[in-house]
Protein backbone atom coordinates (compact mmCIF):
# COMPACT_ATOMS: atom_id res chain seq x y z
CA UNK A 1 0.00 0.00 0.00
CA UNK A 2 2.88 2.12 0.17
CA UNK A 3 3.62 3.18 -3.78
CA UNK A 4 3.96 6.08 -5.36
CA UNK A 5 -0.16 6.38 -5.23
CA UNK A 6 -0.61 5.59 -1.69
CA UNK A 7 1.20 6.60 1.35
CA UNK A 8 -0.30 6.32 5.32
CA UNK A 9 -1.08 8.79 7.11
CA UNK A 10 1.34 7.89 9.75
CA UNK A 11 3.60 5.29 9.96
CA UNK A 12 2.96 2.23 12.46
CA UNK A 13 -0.43 2.69 13.06
CA UNK A 14 -0.84 -0.67 11.06
CA UNK A 15 0.93 -3.68 10.80
CA UNK A 16 0.87 -4.79 6.96
CA UNK A 17 3.10 -7.68 7.25
CA UNK A 18 1.28 -10.56 8.23
CA UNK A 19 -1.82 -11.72 6.45
CA UNK A 20 -4.01 -9.22 7.00
CA UNK A 21 -3.18 -5.65 8.40
CA UNK A 22 -3.57 -5.45 12.34
CA UNK A 23 -3.76 -2.03 14.33
CA UNK A 24 -0.59 -1.74 16.33
CA UNK A 25 -0.89 0.10 19.68
CA UNK A 26 1.87 -0.69 22.10
CA UNK A 27 2.31 -1.45 26.17
CA UNK A 28 4.17 -0.46 28.69
CA UNK A 29 6.13 -3.33 30.14
CA UNK A 30 6.32 -1.64 33.91
CA UNK A 31 2.74 -0.77 34.31
CA UNK A 32 1.07 -2.83 31.95
CA UNK A 33 -0.90 0.29 30.23
CA UNK A 34 -1.89 -0.23 26.49
CA UNK A 35 -1.71 3.22 24.57
CA UNK A 36 -3.32 3.52 20.41
CA UNK A 37 -1.68 5.34 18.96
CA UNK A 38 1.80 3.43 19.55
CA UNK A 39 4.13 5.41 21.64
CA UNK A 40 7.99 4.47 22.96
CA UNK A 41 7.61 6.06 26.77
CA UNK A 42 5.29 5.23 28.84
CA UNK A 43 3.39 8.81 29.75
CA UNK A 44 1.71 7.26 33.20
CA UNK A 45 5.17 6.55 34.59
CA UNK A 46 7.55 8.86 33.26
CA UNK A 47 9.39 5.65 31.67
CA UNK A 48 11.55 6.69 28.38
CA UNK A 49 12.00 3.74 26.08
CA UNK A 50 9.45 1.41 28.09
CA UNK A 51 6.92 0.33 26.05
CA UNK A 52 6.60 -2.48 23.62
CA UNK A 53 4.58 -3.01 20.49
CA UNK A 54 1.46 -4.53 20.50
CA UNK A 55 -1.17 -5.53 17.94
CA UNK A 56 -4.81 -4.92 18.63
CA UNK A 57 -7.61 -6.67 18.00
CA UNK A 58 -9.07 -3.89 16.02
CA UNK A 59 -12.84 -4.16 17.38
CA UNK A 60 -14.32 -2.01 19.82
CA UNK A 61 -17.37 0.33 19.93
CA UNK A 62 -18.59 3.65 18.96
CA UNK A 63 -19.08 5.85 22.13
CA UNK A 64 -19.90 9.19 19.96
CA UNK A 65 -19.85 9.97 16.57
CA UNK A 66 -20.23 13.22 13.97
CA UNK A 67 -21.51 13.63 10.89
CA UNK A 68 -18.48 16.06 8.96
CA UNK A 69 -20.59 17.91 6.10
CA UNK A 70 -17.79 19.98 5.11
CA UNK A 71 -14.26 18.50 5.60
CA UNK A 72 -10.65 20.02 4.87
CA UNK A 73 -9.56 19.74 1.43
CA UNK A 74 -8.48 16.59 0.72
CA UNK A 75 -11.28 15.07 2.42
CA UNK A 76 -14.53 13.28 0.73
CA UNK A 77 -17.74 14.60 2.81
CA UNK A 78 -19.91 14.10 4.11
CA UNK A 79 -18.36 11.49 6.27
CA UNK A 80 -18.68 9.96 9.44
CA UNK A 81 -16.03 10.63 12.28
CA UNK A 82 -16.19 8.22 15.39
CA UNK A 83 -14.74 8.24 18.98
CA UNK A 84 -14.19 4.58 19.52
CA UNK A 85 -13.53 3.05 22.98
CA UNK A 86 -11.08 -0.08 21.11
CA UNK A 87 -11.04 -3.09 23.79
CA UNK A 88 -7.76 -3.44 25.23
CA UNK A 89 -8.92 -0.25 26.46
CA UNK A 90 -7.55 3.19 24.60
CA UNK A 91 -9.69 5.31 22.61
CA UNK A 92 -9.40 6.56 19.41
CA UNK A 93 -10.99 8.92 17.11
CA UNK A 94 -11.21 7.53 13.19
CA UNK A 95 -13.15 7.85 9.98
CA UNK A 96 -16.39 5.25 9.78
CA UNK A 97 -16.14 3.33 6.64
CA UNK A 98 -19.32 2.32 4.01
CA UNK A 99 -21.97 3.56 6.59
CA UNK A 100 -25.49 5.32 6.25
CA UNK A 101 -24.71 7.99 9.18
CA UNK A 102 -28.34 7.88 10.16
CA UNK A 103 -27.43 4.44 11.37
CA UNK A 104 -24.81 4.94 13.66
CA UNK A 105 -25.40 5.45 17.25
CA UNK A 106 -23.27 4.73 20.07
CA UNK A 107 -22.95 1.37 21.51
CA UNK A 108 -22.25 -0.04 17.72
CA UNK A 109 -19.94 -2.72 17.54
CA UNK A 110 -17.13 -1.48 15.37
CA UNK A 111 -13.95 -3.27 13.70
CA UNK A 112 -10.80 -1.90 11.81
CA UNK A 113 -10.23 -1.62 8.05
CA UNK A 114 -7.66 0.29 5.87
CA UNK A 115 -8.98 2.96 3.57
CA UNK A 116 -7.63 6.26 2.09
CA UNK A 117 -8.22 9.02 4.75
CA UNK A 118 -8.12 11.87 2.11
CA UNK A 119 -6.40 13.33 -1.19
CA UNK A 120 -2.93 14.82 -0.90
CA UNK A 121 -2.77 18.16 -3.22
CA UNK A 122 -0.32 15.80 -5.33
CA UNK A 123 -3.22 13.54 -5.97
CA UNK A 124 -1.62 10.81 -3.28
CA UNK A 125 -3.95 8.42 -1.39
CA UNK A 126 -3.53 8.56 2.22
CA UNK A 127 -4.42 5.29 3.83
CA UNK A 128 -4.92 4.73 7.52
CA UNK A 129 -6.90 2.94 10.27
CA UNK A 130 -10.93 3.55 9.63
CA UNK A 131 -13.49 1.30 11.19
CA UNK A 132 -16.49 -0.09 10.31
CA UNK A 133 -19.92 -1.12 11.67
CA UNK A 134 -20.88 -4.97 12.59
CA UNK A 135 -23.68 -6.71 13.16
CA UNK A 136 -23.65 -9.26 15.89
CA UNK A 137 -22.13 -12.30 15.13
CA UNK A 138 -20.49 -10.78 12.34
CA UNK A 139 -19.54 -8.45 9.85
CA UNK A 140 -21.45 -6.45 8.16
Amino acid sequence: MTTDTARWVWPGLVDTTGPGPRLMGSRCTSCGTIFYPPVADCPDELLQGATEPLPLSGRGTIAAHSVVQRGLPGFPSPYVLASIELEEGPACIAQLDDVDSATVEPGLAVEHVVGVIRTDPDGVDVHGPKFRVVERGGSR
